[in-house]
């Protein structure tokens, strides 16, 4: 009697222990992440119980260098030289010499900027304005071959006497809005973003005393003075990236990079008017041109920093050095005749605009 019981308590058991579930133990979850939490270190400078803004101000003594500033050839044989002689006879050349052309030399300009420290995340905006003004004259003598100007006088193009004047005014304003990382325990790092905006004014003039035929040079003297302008204005995207390597003693090694995007209006007006053979000031060609197109700018920085807080971290005041370049490029958009104005044949230039450079300055946080 005692195994069938035995069985039915069994049988009666299974059910119970079928019932209960083995649960697996359970990994106790981390506390959520709030969505402000900041996951990269901040490396910006900061003040303590301050209005979170600083300003800064720098000297520019930059250089300008541009494609198209060529105005003249030197060594021509002349209106009257014909060049049928078969070489190697010295009168087989049209003209055997050097380009001409403005060379600008070192001028100053200035760059300003205001700038604030967000709390929310760190972030930072700042806006910067930047003027720069240079101007280059220089005069050529001999036999020369004018590259821009053409009377209507033939073979009236070689002048004993050419002037060129070039004059560049340039300012942008740059507004952008960026966040400093901590990329190590000396390396900050700033990617921004923002926007520019851009005015260029470009004047170009020669003056040449022209040397006419013999059958022509009883008349008088004859001269031309032309004016080509490129002017552009405009505004686009700028995106780039800021970097710093802080050493001892409070200095640092810096770096810049950015690119912009601009889109703008174009305004390329030429003149030429002339003087002798009995006229004075007669404009013998006038255009002008107007257009939209898309321009790019690079900008390049490389110098050292120097910064300090004073005041128990209330103020912060700081210096620095360095070599910037900016390069714009197709800024020259100027347009001339070549070779005798009834051809209209008209070339514009697509030359490159160059802005490099020692820039120095300061930066006060309060």
């Amino acid at each position: 009697m005692k195994k069938p019981l035995l069985l039915i308590s069994l049988t009666c058991a299974l059910p119970l222990f079928a019932a209960q579930k083995i649960e697996p133990k359970k990994t106790p979850k981390a506390p959520p992440t709030e969505c402000c939490e900041l996951v990269y270190p901040s490396c910006r400078f900061d003040v303590t119980c301050g209005w979170d803004v600083y300003f800064t101000a720098e000297g520019l003594w930059w250089i300008a260098k541009e494609n198209g500033l060529v105005y003249a050839q030197s060594g021509s044989s002349g209106p009257n030289v014909t060049t049928e002689a078969v070489p190697p006879d010295p009168s087989s050349f049209n003209f055997k010499g050097n380009l001409q052309r403005v060379e600008p030399s070192w001028d100053w300009g200035f760059r300003i900027g205001l700038g604030y420290n967000f709390c929310y995340d760190e972030w930072d905006a700042k806006a910067t304005w930047t003027d720069y003004r240079t101007s280059e004259k220089k005069t050529s003598t001999g036999v020369l071959l004018n590259l821009w100007g053409h009377s209507d006088v033939a073979s009236s193009n070689n002048a004993s006497t050419i002037k060129a004047d070039w004059d560049l005014k340039y300012d942008t304003f740059d507004l952008e809005l960026g966040r400093g990382f901590g990329a190590g325990r000396c390396f900050c790092l700033r990617p921004f973003l923002g926007i520019r905006a851009a005015w260029t004014d470009q004047t170009f003039q020669t003056f040449a005393d022209v040397i006419l035929p013999e059958d022509t040079q009883s008349q008088g003297p004859l001269s031309l003075d032309l004016k080509a302008t490129s002017d552009f204005s405009g505004a686009g995207f700028r995106f780039g990236l800021d970097g710093r390597f802080d050493f001892c003693w409070d200095v640092s090694l810096f770096g810049l990079a950015s690119y912009s995007l601009l889109y703008g209006s174009f305004d390329t007006d030429f003149k030429e008017s002339t003087t002798g053979l009995t006229v004075q000031d007669l404009v013998i060609a006038s255009s002008e041109d107007s257009f939209h197109m898309g321009l790019s700018s690079l900008q390049l920085a490389l110098g050292l920093q120097w910064n300090r807080s004073y005041c128990c971290d209330r103020y912060r005041f700081g210096v620095h050095l360095a070599w910037e370049q900016n390069m714009w490029f197709q800024l020259n958009q100027m347009n001339h005749f070549q070779g005798a104005l009834s051809t209209g044949n008209v070339y514009q230039e697509n030359g490159n605009l160059s802005l490099q450079g020692i820039s120095f300055g300061a930066r006060f946080d309060f």
